[in-house]
């Protein structure tokens, strides 16, 4: 491949300048043109491809005069090919041209590599026959997995224009990417063994193969050569290794750039061998987000696709017939006359259909391994002492028994009454005395190293009822390996592993109010197989008569922080209300009463002042119309930013990861990133973050009120409002914990990628998570779905 491009690549630019020659009213002679390529080095990590130049690349170049009539559609000026700079991101073409330039003109240049087809003349008024490619019609081929270096320029080509350029003047070439790159990241998730040798994007038209590019418009228009783009283009890895548990093997498929429906999905078709069985898989991938349905021009978009098996065909079980004419003439051996043999050795006999083989080895026997036919015609198979024969199961498959019947088997060494058990590849039988067999019956099993485990998870029972009172009860858990985790992320619940039995214990609280229910997810290790276990409870004497609730119990704000913070309501009646003598002038609330798909919606919005003076609080009543039921809001202001601006930068390594003051944030792929409220006095608020703006790898923020000071002696983060990060108990929150203790405080660091994977001695992580209008940092079991957050540190 003649390209080398960079997953952690830069966009490409490349100026054009033409060698100096005497300004003339229309230049019509023949004339050199020198073209130098440099890289860009302002795009962001993972944001583009990068290109080496290599020798014989060439630069197609063409011309628009609008003061020419017959210049209505683009020229071709000429082929530029690679002289100087080669492997290196700058580099000079130089070719010939004749451009015709009266007035100012707009040039235009695309570049498709080495060898690549000449693109048709970039204007939709002419037809040609040349095209550019977007990925290959016959498939990418990568020689190992992680190979960027394989997708070439002529997969990927650039186009640049050049605008209002005048006739003595010289065009300068921003080069851009046409083609999207998607880097798809299979991760051995089977337990086993896995190669993979091709992946497959499944059902996805128009997204690669041969195009006629217009670039007369604002923005290049690809349109598919008919006949010539893939449904389903494909990677192919020429020399596929091994991948061990979770590891990642990566592939690079260039594409034209597309957006897919987030509700479909995509799919793709992994093929390899799992334990050395020859297989093939289609996985459904379904994102979310229109953000990660986009695939656009430029960009290498990372999809992840965990592989849990492989769809492996066993093959049926063979038996060899050797006593008559049908059963030799199906191996493809010669029935001899009667009175007559046919010669075996040194010859190897497959069964088409299973794939199951035989061959003999004369050894040093003095009598040929042969089909004997006797004067009478009957027909046996003859080995003879000192020779042998080997019974081979297909590639990727066991034999894991024979039977032999036949006149005599007492010389075939290894078998008892005739019969062969155990597992291997290959089984050689050596003869020490004169055999006669009749047939032979081969028992194929899937896989040659190790039994196939089939993965299994299930849960007795699949629900549980609890009374108001609340209670325990044991649920039984049997699955393959002990590797299976639980998330429950109801704050009424405690589920924990039990140590005396395979399961858990599921323990609720006593409910005052409305009956309720949540549902508990276990996942097996492969990251495909669920189970889940219904909750429901009974309502309590309080919630039998009359529900009052609010979405938390608590709220914070920054001490600039004005934007309005939304907390539910759930109520049998519209007829609650805030109590407005319990709102401070500081605070302004409202009331919404809105229907919805499911019913009635109640909510109420907070928003606060800016605070210029110290830290203040509030206790906001709301009251059910019965006169007795209420709930309390505690909200909660930072006190005036006093403090200096100050700059954080992002950590992403232990090395960098040292003692200093800190933030955590979480970054969203679009919207508000949050910072953890470090000045609150009770971290574990209902919107415990204040809003920042990242820039980069940079945060600037004014004041005191939401950094964290690690201690790496302690493994502690101490907000600047006295309390520490901390977790106690199997349930999802923050310990409030004023006082350095290792049992809650002490925390392991370490990064994934920007992430920082924050665990308590729990085993619980800091997460973030988004529910209802509000924003909150807390502690969740390992294995929920809530959002990774991010640490930045004082500069």
């Amino acid at each position: 491949m003649r390209k080398l491009f960079a997953a952690l690549g830069l966009m490409m630019a490349a100026i054009v300048s033409l060698v100096s020659c005497q300004p003339k009213e229309i230049y019509s002679e023949t004339r050199t043109m020198t073209i130098t390529a440099s890289s860009d080095l302002t795009k962001t990590t993972n944001d583009g491809l990068s290109t080496v130049w290599a020798e014989g690349d060439q630069l197609h170049v063409f011309y628009r005069d609008p003061s020419v009539a017959t210049h209505a559609s683009y020229v071709k000026a000429g082929v530029f090919t690679l002289s100087e700079g080669i492997g290196s991101k700058t580099g000079t073409f130089t070719g010939e041209t004749s451009a015709k330039v009266n007035g100012t003109a707009t040039w235009y240049a695309i570049y498709t590599g080495s060898g690549a087809a000449a693109p048709v003349t970039p204007a939709a008024s002419v037809a040609e026959d040349g095209f550019i490619y977007l990925g290959r019609t016959n498939g990418i081929t990568q020689p190992a997995y992680d190979d960027m270096a394989r997708v070439s320029s002529s997969h990927c080509p650039m186009y640049g224009i050049a605008e209002n350029v005048p006739a003595n003047g010289t065009p300068s070439f921003t080069m851009k990417q046409l083609a999207s790159v998607i880097e798809f990241d299979v991760v051995n998730k089977t337990g086993k063994s896995l190669i993979v040798s091709s992946l497959e994007l499944k059902e996805l038209t128009d997204v690669a193969g041969q195009y006629l590019l217009d670039i007369t418009g604002s923005e290049p228009v690809l349109t598919p050569v008919e006949g010539k783009t893939i449904t389903n283009p494909v990677v192919k890895i020429t020399n596929p290794s091994e991948l061990a548990a979770n590891a990642v093997a990566k592939f690079y498929m260039p594409v034209k750039p597309f957006k897919h429906a987030p509700v479909a999905g995509m799919q793709v078709v992994v093929s390899g061998s799992v334990n050395g069985a020859d297989g093939s898989k289609t996985i459904s991938l379904n994102p979310v987000s229109e953000a990660q349905c986009t695939f656009a021009a430029g960009k290498i978009k990372k999809v992840t696709v965990n592989v849990t098996e492989l769809d492996v065909e066993t093959p049926a079980d063979h038996t060899f017939i050797f006593n008559t004419s049908d059963g030799l003439g199906k191996l493809g051996i010669a029935v001899p006359d009667a009175g007559g043999s046919t010669t075996l050795n040194g010859e190897t006999f497959t069964d088409s259909a299973s794939g199951v083989s035989i061959s003999f080895d004369k050894g040093s026997a003095t009598t040929d391994c042969r089909i004997w036919c006797t004067t009478g015609g009957a027909l046996d198979l003859r080995v003879y002492n000192k020779s042998s024969f080997t019974i081979t199961a297909p590639s990727g498959h066991s034999v894991t028994k024979i039977v032999f019947e036949g006149g005599a088997l007492a010389g075939l060494g290894g078998v008892t009454d005739g019969e062969w058990s155990g597992k291997a590849s290959a089984i050689e039988f050596p003869i020490s005395a004169t055999v006669r067999i009749n047939t032979i019956d081969v028992t194929i099993e899937s896989g040659s190293s190790g039994p196939v485990v089939t993965d299994k998870l299930t849960v007795d029972p699949s629900s549980l009822s609890f009374e108001a009172a609340g209670g325990s009860e044991n649920v039984i858990v049997t699955c393959n390996n002990s590797n299976w985790t639980v998330d429950s992320s109801v704050e009424w619940l405690t589920v924990q592993k039990a140590s005396a039995f395979s399961g858990i214990i599921v323990t609720a609280s006593a409910n005052t109010e409305a009956a309720r229910n949540a549902t508990i997810t276990l996942k097996h290790s492969n990251g495909t197989l669920t189970a889940t276990v219904t909750v429901n409870q009974k309502a309590g004497e309080e919630g039998e008569k009359d529900i009052l609730s609010l979405g938390a119990a608590s709220i914070s704000f920054g001490s600039t922080d004005t934007e309005a913070k939304k907390v539910n309501v759930t109520c049998n009646s519209a007829d609650w209300a805030v109590d407005r003598t319990t709102v401070p002038n500081w605070l302004t609330i409202e009331e919404f009463r809105e229907q919805g798909d499911n019913g009635p919606e109640y909510y109420i919005t907070v928003k606060a002042s800016v605070n210029n003076g110290s830290a203040r609080s509030a206790e906001v009543t709301v009251n059910h119309p019965n006169g007795v039921l209420s709930r309390k809001l505690a909200v909660g202001q930072n006190a005036a930013s006093t403090g200096t601006t100050k700059t954080y930068k992002r950590v992403t390594s232990a090395s960098a990861f040292t003692s200093g003051e800190y933030i955590i944030v979480y970054i969203p792929e679009s919207g508000d990133s949050f910072a953890m409220n470090g000045g609150l006095t009770t971290l574990d608020a209902a919107s415990n973050g204040v809003k920042v703006t990242v820039s980069g790898d940079t945060i600037t923020y004014k004041g005191d009120d939401v950094f964290f000071t690690y201690n790496s002696s302690e493994g502690s983060f101490k907000g600047s409002g006295g309390s520490y990060i901390a977790h106690t108990e199997a349930r999802n929150n923050i310990a409030n914990v004023t006082e350095y203790a290792e049992a809650s405080c002490k925390m392991t660091v370490t990064f994934d990628g920007s992430n920082a994977v924050i665990t308590a001695p729990t085993n619980y992580v800091l997460k973030y998570n988004s529910t209802s209008g509000q924003n909150r940092f807390r502690f969740y079991n390992s294995t929920s779905n809530q959002k990774a957050v991010q640490l930045f540190k004082k500069n």
